[in-house]
């Protein structure tokens, strides 16, 4: 006859006993939803999971179990981001993506421990200039597609930020365009890359990912990629930069810095809204594009203002592009602190491997320093042109998406924006790509008419 000490012992063994250890997967069923949501997770000491703990101590609730290792609560502990499931606000967000509630209103977002509700600002165009000026811009090209002509238009806009309006010198009455372009005259010069001056690149934004925030830390990013200010609300971005292994969303983006750690460089916004390209393929690397919509409008300036998005009509150096980013130098170092900058070469990609119609293949050139190259964190980055048609501009052709290797002479390889502007326009400009189309149509409906009627006459 078995003791009951030996049978208690047995209890506490047989997780053991049948092969079952810390890191096995799990699951956790949410049953306060309809239908019952069900979450992965992985068996995990108490003390490893964040999230359990504060569903323990904070909530008072039972958090989801594995097993009892002695005293020890050994726990499923989820693979996705649910903070937002505990707190006093938790029932409010339990249906809601990753902590986001979005309203005409208002959009508020929620972590476990702070709710932030920021009311939506009204899509209004930039403000008119009086007195000043008209800008220095081309003429708009012929012959433009929808979204060309609404990007073209976008560029124009933005041009205000480089030709500012200022009172003149000795008469605060009269005003005059002053060009006020940040970018090197011997703007030719990361890995093998040099520190970008302040305000080169005023579109440029660093990504992070929220850092589970565990007992006893401080709610902290991680900085795992980059991305390009295209409008006041919209970043493009490379869509693998939104997937993360241990579940975390992609929630911040830091805009107007260099400095990615530097709180006091730069101003930083929430995501809330990720749109990844509806063909993108991560095993096969392709249409690796995605947009991400911030919790509030940008205040465009000199420092932060949007970069041009691809039209045929612009006028680029044949081959040379600029890249720049925060990633890793070269092969298994560090991340850069500051934002880096360099030049490569558009080189014709293998067709046998790259679909050149959606793929733009570039390499550096040799150096003292190595051979310049984007690096991991880099991705999402642009891949720019820099204008000479259009005062100091440049213009997105594609996005860092994927190379074999670091600065090694290999190409890299980056999702031409071109094939996706469609896409890019009918989802930031909705409505004026929409008028566009009734625009058009209602022009196709009384053509007939016209042709008619002169025939007549």
């Amino acid at each position: 006859m078995i003791s009951f000490s030996c049978f208690f012992l047995c209890l506490m063994c047989l997780p053991f006993c049948l092969g079952r250890a810390e890191g096995d997967p799990c699951t956790i069923t949410i049953k306060d939803t309809k239908p019952a949501t069900h979450v992965p997770g992985t068996c995990q000491s108490l003390y490893n999971c964040a999230y359990a703990w504060k569903v323990l101590y904070e909530d008072e609730k039972k958090p989801p179990m594995c097993w009892w290792k002695g005293d020890l609560r050994v726990v499923c502990c989820p693979t996705i981001d649910m903070g937002h499931r505990t707190g006093p606000f938790g029932k409010l967000y339990e249906p809601s993506q990753h902590g986001i509630k979005l309203s005409n209103d208002a959009t508020c977002y929620y972590d476990g421990i702070l709710q932030v509700c920021c009311p939506n600002k009204p899509d209004r165009p930039l403000p008119e200039e009086k007195g000043c000026p008209a800008l220095d811009i081309p003429d708009q090209p012929p012959n433009l597609s929808i979204a060309e002509e609404i990007a073209w238009q976008k560029c124009m806009d933005n041009q205000r930020f480089v030709q500012v309006c200022v009172a003149e010198t000795g008469d605060k009455d009269r005003l005059k365009r002053e060009n006020v372009c940040f970018i090197p005259k011997e703007k030719y010069r990361i890995s093998g890359g040099e520190p970008a001056k302040e305000n080169e690149f005023p579109f440029m934004a660093v990504l992070g990912l929220a850092e589970a925030i565990e007992m006893g830390s401080v709610h902290d990013v991680r900085w795992v990629g980059g991305g390009s200010l295209i409008s006041d609300r919209y970043i493009l971005t490379a869509a693998h930069v939104l997937i993360d292994t241990e579940g975390r969303p992609l929630r911040y983006a830091k805009l107007g810095g260099l400095n990615k750690t530097d709180v006091r460089d730069g101003v930083l916004y929430t995501i809330v809204h990720t749109f990844k390209h509806p063909l993108y393929d991560y095993s096969a690397q392709k249409h690796d594009i995605a947009l991400l919509k911030l919790h509030t409008r940008v205040q465009l300036s000199v420092h932060i203002r949007p970069i041009c998005l691809p039209v045929s009509s612009y006028h680029t150096h044949d081959s040379i592009r600029d890249i720049a980013g925060w990633g890793e130098v070269k092969e298994n170092s560090e991340s850069s602190e500051v934002l880096l900058t360099t030049d490569v070469r558009i080189q014709a990609c293998d067709t046998a491997h790259y679909d050149p119609s959606i793929m733009i293949c570039a390499m550096g050139q040799i150096r003292n320093s190595g051979i310049p190259d984007t690096c991991h964190g880099d991705s999402g980055g642009p891949l720019m042109a820099y204008l000479q048609n259009i005062p100091c501009s440049h213009a997105v052709e594609g996005v860092v998406s994927f190379g074999p290797r670091c600065g090694e002479g290999a190409l890299g390889v980056y999702t031409r924006v071109s094939h996706y502007l469609d896409w890019i326009v009918q989802t930031v400009w909705s409505e004026e790509w929409e008028r566009a189309k009734q625009d058009i149509q209602m022009l196709n409906d009384l053509y007939p008419l016209i042709e008619q009627s002169s025939f007549k006459a």
